[in-house]
């Protein structure tokens, strides 16, 4: 699975890297994140919330559709009780967009997200990365306020595996969108 979600990232960043030299309607955008993940494991889980800064990068392949490229890093953690810590240290994915062409407009994304949450349990000597990766999909809003300025409000389901040990990761977002 990890090498499919390379394959689909490399594909939109070759695809985005491609058009930019056409001279094509790219798109950079950057923005707080504000995450809901639960861990789940055998016997138990947690749930916490965190923020991230995220950052996308994307190339509209037509005025309703759109490829983006998409990752970002903590910004806080995620957990902090006395005998359990867990935090987001990073997601990236690559992700097509329909709709919200217009100055105020929705769109929906679907794609493919990998992530990565540490968790740590110090009574029981536990300190273990949890890489994760599966389906997105989300809805957003688009807000022109220029030719070359948008605000995005979002909610993402950016993984949802189900079963087994996971993480499950939505997260509602406002990013500034620079067109160039």
């Amino acid at each position: 699975m990890k090498n499919l979600m390379r394959l689909a990232v490399g594909v939109v960043l070759l695809a985005a890297a491609h058009n930019a030299t056409a001279g094509g309607d790219r798109y950079v955008g950057v923005g707080p994140a504000f995450f809901d993940y639960a861990f789940k494991a055998r016997g138990g889980g947690y749930d916490f919330d965190g923020a991230a800064m995220a950052v996308k990068f994307g190339y509209r392949l037509h005025n309703n559709f759109a490829v983006e490229a998409r990752a970002g890093l903590t910004l806080t953690d995620g957990v902090n009780a006395p005998d359990f810590s867990a935090d987001l240290r990073r997601f990236y994915g690559g992700y097509l967009r329909v709709g919200g062409g217009d100055q105020f407009a929705p769109y929906f994304l679907a794609g493919y997200t990998d992530a990565v949450v540490n968790v740590k349990i110090p009574s029981r000597n536990f300190d273990h990365d949890f890489v994760d990766d599966g389906p997105s999909y989300g809805v957003g809003f688009n807000f022109t306020v220029g030719n070359q300025v948008k605000f995005n409000f979002e909610h993402m389901n950016y993984l949802n595996t189900g079963g087994g040990e996971n993480v499950d990761l939505t997260a509602n977002s406002f990013q500034v969108v620079y067109n160039f």
